[in-house]
Order: structure tokens, then sequence, then C-alpha cells
């Protein structure tokens, strides 16, 4: 069949759609203004619906559909013209189509040749003397394009008003370049810090985070379906999975990488801090500083994190002959770490408080020295673990573990984006060594 039958084939498939007033245009009259040939080639083009798309809008330049008539003919454009596409049939090509057919006519499904009409890459591929491909080489970070070659494609953009279209470039690559980043607690002082580094490291490879936070890290499953819908290209995620979660992760193809957190799974690349070798850091201290009655402030029990680090300090302690140690737990939050020396100081004395996090070191650093009357550290010593800026600060000076905070994200980075590109890398893990930093709270 030549082009041109095959393309009124096509056309005739659409049809009038009952219901419509006589004076309103139909899909097959919006459709029809489209050269059959245009439609039939680009079928055979791996970016097929987002070509037919672009050049469908440009054919609306005297045309004023509603919102409602454009989303309908592009909706019936994309699902007829391809059915077998992959991009149709992963989903990608529904509302995605919609909507980025719905930019592409200024919002609200008309695109004048005044002031306001906004230049697609087909314009500027036509201006810079380039094809179209090119163009979208030149507007995505890391890809080859030739120095003078991508000034002149980045100047034919300016004259037209071009930018980039996040939508227009998922339904071509099949990528949203989107990654879901899953982080607990954010009261604790450390996240926030976490997660401006990964931003920053995710930005500078062209892509976006998607944050989903947790008011505890048992709440993972709530967040599962919504990931899945927004069709991220890979996870970091900051809490503690189970088996049945991390399958569901390989089931959809999202590569993963966890974040300060390792699984008894051999199926998932992590990338996390020694907590073992810094608890003992800092309890070899404590007992050289002569303290020889202790008790912990742990975080939530469903913390993988928090647990890791209590049972660091336990087992370091038993080795140096101190058992029995009693565990107040906290949430990470100042407030906590307060409530829990108050408990833990209420009836007994003790020698040193090593809490989990950092936050809950200072709130009990607060409790002791504000309301308790301890002195710290002749009375009391504390410790804590993650470095944030606060527990250095000179009314605090805590003595504590830094996290190398940057290594870790672009550590964490690195491995998403080789996964995403490879997905079949093995796993990988990766183990950071803390630093102490000597502060002014453990006895000498």
């Amino acid at each position: 069949m030549c082009p041109q039958a095959a393309g009124r084939e096509l056309l005739a498939r659409l049809g009038p759609t009952a219901g419509r007033a006589p004076d309103e245009p139909a899909p097959l009259a919006l459709f029809d203004r489209l050269d059959p040939r245009t439609i039939v080639l680009a079928g055979k083009a791996d970016d097929a619906p987002a070509i037919l798309i672009e050049r469908f809008s440009g054919k609306l330049q005297h045309v004023r559909p509603r919102r409602d008539q454009l989303a309908e003919t592009v909706t019936a454009m994309v699902r007829l013209a391809f059915p077998a596409h992959p991009g149709v049939g992963n989903g990608c090509c529904g509302q995605t189509a919609v909507r980025y057919a719905l930019a592409m006519t200024g919002g609200s499904g008309h695109k004048g040749k005044g002031p306001g009409r906004r230049g697609t890459s087909y314009d500027v591929a036509r201006i810079a003397g380039v094809s179209q491909s090119a163009v979208s080489r030149a507007f995505r970070p890391g890809a080859s394009v030739a120095p003078d070659t991508r000034e002149r494609i980045y100047a034919a953009a300016k004259t037209v008003g071009y930018r980039p279209n996040a939508l227009a470039e998922a339904l071509i690559t099949r990528r949203s370049n989107m990654v879901a980043v899953v982080i607990s607690n954010l009261t604790n002082l450390y996240y926030p810090e976490v997660l401006a580094e990964l931003t920053l490291c995710l930005s500078g490879r062209g892509m976006r985070v998607l944050l989903f936070a947790l008011k505890a890290e048992s709440d993972i499953d709530h967040v599962l379906d919504q990931i899945w819908r927004y069709q991220v290209d890979g996870a970091i995620v900051a809490a503690r999975l189970s088996a049945a979660q991390l399958g569901a992760f390989a089931e959809q193809g999202v590569p993963i990488i966890l974040y300060n957190r390792t699984s008894e799974q051999a199926t998932v690349s992590s990338v996390c801090c020694e907590f073992a070798a810094g608890e003992r850091e800092l309890v070899d201290r404590l007992v050289a500083g002569g303290a020889r009655r202790f008790a912990i402030i742990g975080g939530p029990e469903d913390s993988a994190v928090g647990e890791a680090r209590v049972a660091g300090a336990l087992a370091r302690l038993a080795s140096a002959g101190f058992g029995d140690v009693p565990v107040a737990r906290g949430d990470f939050s100042y407030e906590s770490g307060r409530r829990a020396a108050l408990a833990l100081l209420a009836g007994e004395r003790f020698d040193a408080l090593i809490a989990a996090n950092d936050v809950m070191a200072l709130g009990a650093m607060d409790a002791a020295r504000l309301e308790l009357g301890l002195a710290v550290p002749a009375d009391l010593s504390v410790v804590g673990f993650d470095g944030v800026a606060p527990a250095l600060w000179r009314s605090y000076q805590l003595t504590t573990v830094r996290q190398p905070v940057r290594r870790m994200t672009a550590a964490a980075v690195e491995m998403l984006a080789e996964r995403i590109a490879d997905p079949s890398i093995g796993v990988e893990r990766r183990v950071f060594s803390g630093d102490l930093i000597e502060g002014t709270t453990i006895r000498r």
C-alpha cells in the first residue's frame, strides 16, 4: 500500500465522534491537516509519536480547538497510528502525549503566529541546518555535539523561543529522567544535607529528584505504588526494604541503590558508612576517659541505621567488659533525645550517654546541663554520630563521627547512573569510613 493510501485509511479509522456539536471541528478534520505521507513515514521512526505530535501541533495555527478536543484528537492519533509502538505499549504515550501536545500549543489548544508562539525542535533544526536529533543532543547533558554546532543550535533556539520539553524527551527516549529518593525522618538534620548533595549530583547528570518522605521506615509500602506511577528511571532509598519490596523494584525494572543501608539480599547495591568502626572509636575514647557506667539513646526499632549503631556500641562495650547497658528509645529528634536523657538519669547516674545521632545527643546535653544541673563532660560524657553542623557549634562542640556525605552521595548517584544505562551491571557495595570529630564532650 502506498503512503498516501495508508494515510487515508488511518484517517478513516478515526471517523467523526458521536455527540459532537455541528459547528465543532471533528478529530478527523484536525488530523486531516497532516500530510498522509508524514503519518506513514513517521511511523517508521523510534520517536514516531513525538514527531507526529509535534508536526500535528504545528498544523493548528489557524484552528482554535478546545482543550478537550485537542486531547481527544491527540490520544486517538497516537493510539491508532502506532498501536504496536513500544511507547504506546508501556503507557507513556497516553496522557503524556496529550500534555505534550497541549504544551506545544501554548497550553490552551491554540498555537498562533504572534509573539506567543513557541518554536519547536523542528524550527530550530531548520534554522540551524541540523537534524532534530542533533537539537535533542545539544540540550542533553553529556551528549556529544561539536561546540560550533551546539552554539548554532542555541542561537536558533533563542531566535524562535524554543525550550526543550521534558515530556517530549520522555516520549522519544522512553526515560523520565526522574530518580525517586526515599528518605525517612526528615527531622534528622543529616538527611537535608544528604538530599541537597543528591540533588546537585543528579542535576549534573540531567536528572531530577522525586522525593518521597517517610514518617517511619515501615511506611515504605505506602509509597511504592506512587513510585511506579511516575515511571522513574531509578531509585535511591534510605529506608529498610524487605525481600518482597526489593523484588518489586526488580519486577518493575527500576534500578535501586540503598543509601546508608545494607541488605541480606545479595541482589541489591548499596552505599554505607561503617557504623561499627565509628562506634568502636567513640566507645574507646569514653573508656579511656574513665567512663564505666554507660547508657545508650537509640532510634526507632524499625530504623536500620539506628539499630546498626546501637548494635555497634553494645558490641564494643561487651568486648570491653561492660554488659547490661540500658537503651532508651528516641526518634532521632532533639526533643526525643532530651526526654530519653531525663528518663535514664532520673533514677541512676551514668558516666556516659551514647546517642545514635547528633540531634538526640544535643537534646541529651541540654537536658543534663539545663534541667539536671550536670556539667558536660565533668559529670557526664555525651557522644553522637553524623557530624551535623549544629553539633560543632561552640555551645556544644560534640564529640561525634562525621559521615562523608559528599563522597557517599556521589558514589550512590554514579552507581545508579551506571545501572540505568546498563541494567546488566552486577551488585556492588561501597563502604565508607567516618571521621572522628574530637569535641569537648568526653571527660579526659
